[in-house]
């Protein structure tokens, strides 16, 4: 479902064609854009001020499947890997224009190992605004 989208030619109305209207859109200031939430689908979808998509996160069940030492030991030391907000965040280069991010639940003393919550596919150029001399988001 997530890559039926492509990020640097699909708007939000090309998604909305295909899955129908959003539960809700919101504005999120820290990362940069409107996320549009469509829960039948288990996918939300970030978008500019353009409406070009920037960003696309899939919640499926199955990832909960996928444990952080797991994922770790597949792909290797991490390029971005941070705490926030009770979350550990990993993040890989897939090539030159796109980073994956890898959500999990922060390690605890009764949960060492969590399983993925979700994880998105970043466009961080869809991000950048000109017109504000933002530079945009790179994870």
């Amino acid at each position: 479902m997530l890559f039926h989208f492509l990020f640097r030619t699909t708007v939000i109305e090309d998604v909305e064609k295909k899955l129908g209207n959003p539960d809700k859109a919101d504005w999120v200031p820290n990362a940069k854009g409107n996320y549009a939430v469509f829960s039948k689908y288990n996918v939300v979808f970030g978008f500019n001020k353009g409406s070009q998509i920037f960003e696309a996160r899939s919640f499926d069940k199955k990832l909960n499947e996928l444990s952080l030492s797991m994922v770790k030991k597949v792909f290797g030391t991490p390029a971005y890997d941070v705490e926030s907000k009770g979350e550990e965040i990993i993040g890989y280069v897939a090539n030159s224009e796109y980073k994956i991010l890898l959500v999990f639940p922060k390690p605890s003393n009764s949960n060492r190992d969590p399983v993925m919550d979700h994880y998105s596919v970043l466009y961080p150029k869809g991000t950048v605004n000109n017109m504000s001399n933002d530079t945009g988001r790179q994870w």
